[in-house]
């Protein structure tokens, strides 16, 4: 190996394969790396990382986690995402784990163990746990390691096929836990889902793409049993899911604390929105992927706790959409609208309006400058200067066709 100069300025690092040298100098001041699919990560974790933090790296073989304690006095964050069928030894992985004496978010993706969960230490150093698509019996994982983590406070557990059962356990045993994700979990039924409401401390839960055994019908689609565990639930804050329908959306308004949802896969009608305007603290909605009315938008606008809007990927975008959305919103201050299709009228409207004080930021790319429904126009370049000159003028930031303006 070359000798190299050390670097004493770099504090963040993403490589992926194509770019991945052999090694690395010494990088003295980095807090920050992210490898995918390195060929050469086992010398790349030898080099000489001493402020090293947070690490995001594929692996495909266990001494790629051994090489992990050289930054037991280090690290704080752990992201592995595992290559293959490799079946690793779990007393041997969280041996390694354990180590890592500031360790205190660890977040593991296709992991395939083998054995030794009642021989696991717990580590008491741990906050947050992400597992995803973990082929591991859940039950045997969750209530010999990580209801053994005392100190959690976040614990995301999706596609890892859990039970009923094991969700009473988390819910009765982590008690000062505050974010829970379950999503992709299709065991878990009706029933299960109602023991949320025995959580009195959890602020933020994530309900995703959830299938009862036997049918067809996701669970968040039936008889509002989702926002029903949560009515009234003086903690919440922050809620996420998806395909839920209009009945579902009516108890929102009981949570008295809400201040962020995140809704993905469904139409959202005027009488949806109406029933989202009833929510009295909300301060963020995302509405990824769906489909919103006119009349919808309009009872969006009027909203008067709402200060951000995510429409990115939503659908029938039309001129009076546009025009709510520039123009007689009175209390939104950011909007994200990636890949959203806005006609050339809305682009005018958002010229004229660009100076309004209260729009501090414009996220618009367009995936498909191509207006399909409406008109057969395309955003020009005299369209992206005026857009780059009002950002300049007002100190606004303009995302247009992934070119920022500000």
């Amino acid at each position: 190996m070359p000798s190299m100069q050390p670097n004493h300025k770099l504090k963040q690092f993403n490589v992926f394969e194509k770019y991945m040298p052999s090694y690395l100098p010494p990088l003295l001041a980095l807090e920050k790396l992210h490898i995918e699919f390195a060929p050469h990560l086992d010398s790349i974790l030898t080099t000489n990382l001493v402020k090293l933090k947070e690490l995001s790296f594929t692996c495909g073989e266990y001494k790629d986690f051994k090489r992990l304690k050289r930054f037991k006095n280090s690290l704080i964050k752990i992201d592995v995402r595992v290559m293959g069928n490799n079946q690793i030894n779990v007393v041997s992985l969280f041996d390694v784990f354990n180590e890592l004496t500031k360790l205190e978010t660890l977040s593991l993706h296709s992991l395939r163990v083998c054995g030794g969960f009642d021989a696991i230490q717990p580590n008491l150093t741990l906050t947050a746990i992400h597992l995803y698509n973990q082929q591991v019996k859940p039950e045997g994982f969750v209530e010999l390691y990580i209801l053994s983590c005392a100190n959690l406070r976040t614990l995301s557990l999706v596609d890892c096929n859990i039970t009923d059962p094991t969700l009473h356990s988390i819910l009765l045993i982590l008690v000062d836990l505050k974010y829970l994700n379950i999503s992709c979990n299709d065991s878990i039924t009706k029933e299960g889902l109602k023991l949320l409401s025995q959580h009195r401390n959890i602020e933020e839960i994530a309900v995703h793409k959830l299938i009862p055994l036997n049918s067809n019908t996701r669970v968040v689609e039936q008889d509002g049993i989702v926002s029903n565990c949560f009515k009234g639930n003086e903690s919440l804050k922050r809620i996420s899911l998806s395909n839920i329908m209009l009945d579902d959306m009516l108890p929102l308004a009981n949570i008295p604390h809400l201040t962020s949802l995140r809704l993905g896969g469904q139409a959202i009608s005027s009488q949806a929105a109406r029933a989202l305007l009833s929510c009295p603290t909300i301060v963020y909605l995302c509405l990824f992927d769906t489909t919103v009315s006119d009349d919808a938008l309009s009872c969006l606008s009027r909203n008067t706790t709402l200060k951000v809007i995510n429409l990115c990927r939503c659908r029938n975008i039309t001129p009076a959409s546009s025009k709510t959305l520039f123009v007689d919103n009175t209390t939104i201050v950011e909007m994200h609208l990636t890949s959203v299709e806005i006609v050339s009228s809305g682009i005018s409207l958002l010229k004229q309006q660009i100076k309004n004080e209260r729009l501090t930021r414009q996220d618009i790319m367009y995936s498909s400058p191509r207006l399909v429904s409406l008109t057969t126009s395309y955003i020009d370049e005299s369209d992206k200067l005026s857009l780059a000159k009002r950002a300049l003028k007002y100190g606004i930031q303009i995302v247009v066709d992934g070119f920022s303006y500000s």
